[in-house]
């Protein structure tokens, strides 16, 4: 159930539970490897679901001049089915609306249904496809873009 939800930004206290729902969402660990470095970037964006204390999902991209960058978008899987993800990417437009950010891109697994669902809802759209991009397991890429407006 999430009766307290509320929207606030990656910080230390966070940490651990950021990066274990990365670990154990994704086999690339761009946070748990460089977590520290990102939070001190004035161009890194990051917002996490939290219910009563716990960290149930995050949202991080990097914002540059009139550009986003979506690094990750996870949400713990106790908690999926309960638009978690879609307040997170209001949230994340939101923020890109505010310091005119007019293109965001990110890049998806080619099997993960249910994210292309989510970011096309957005309108986003897939530029290109790169072959063999993730490892583990091994699936192939769609770059995506949309357009803020």
């Amino acid at each position: 159930m999430c009766n307290t939800l509320e929207f606030i930004p990656f910080n230390s206290l966070l940490k651990q539970q950021i990066t274990t729902l990365e670990q154990k969402c994704f086999s690339n660990r761009i946070l748990t490897e460089s977590f520290d470095d990102y939070i001190q970037k004035d161009y890194f964006f990051s917002c996490c679901a939290v219910n009563n204390g716990v960290v149930c999902g995050y949202i991080c991209a990097n914002m540059l001049y009139d550009f986003a960058e979506i690094i990750d978008l996870a949400v713990d899987q106790s908690f999926r089915r309960k638009h978690i993800a879609k307040k997170l990417m209001d949230e994340f437009f939101c923020a890109c609306k505010a310091k005119g950010i007019s293109t965001a891109v990110l890049e998806v697994a080619s099997k993960n249904t249910p994210a292309i669902a989510l970011y096309n809802g957005f309108g986003f759209k897939t530029d290109r496809i790169v072959k063999n991009y993730y490892n583990n397991p091994r699936d192939d890429a769609f770059c995506m873009s949309a357009t803020i407006n």
